[in-house]
This record gives C-alpha cells, structure tokens and sequence, in this order.
C-alpha cells in the first residue's frame, strides 16, 4: 500500500507551529515533515514536526548515524550538525 501524502494545508500548518526551523537543528533550509512515531499513516499534528534534510536522515536512521557523518565531514569538510 502506498503510504498516504500530507495535506499541504497540514504541512504548512507543522511549518508555521514551528516557525519554518528544524526540529532538531533549528535550521531552515530543505525542510521535510518527520513522522516522531515513524508510522507515515499517523498524520495526527501531535505525531508532526519539521526536520531539515540532514537531521531527518539521522533521525530515520541512527544505525547509520556515525557513517552519514563521516560522509558529510568529508564531502564538505565541516560538521553539519
């Protein structure tokens, strides 16, 4: 089953509550709606919030953490995080 789409109305409803800033990071750029319950059928606002592109990876993936930040330190040079 394909996994249900966010409203865009709900989306930027999240983006507003949190003043258009990651949830994790504070940062604003290439923001995407993070499931905190990693359940993506639970659209419940209480199971929303905003993580930038990179915090949501780690998020979604700890097992990977140390190995997505050695890949970012040494494609850019600098920790991200």
């Amino acid at each position: 089953m394909k996994r249900p789409h966010i409203p865009r109305t709900l989306r930027n409803l999240i983006l507003a509550l949190y003043d258009y800033r990651c949830g994790v990071c504070g940062g604003n750029k290439r923001l995407q709606i993070h499931h905190i319950d990693h359940n993506p059928w639970n659209n419940n606002i209480s199971n929303l919030k905003p993580n930038c592109a990179v915090c949501h990876a780690f998020v979604q993936h700890p097992e990977k953490a140390a190995d997505m930040l050695a890949w970012t330190i040494n494609k850019f040079g600098v920790e991200v995080l």
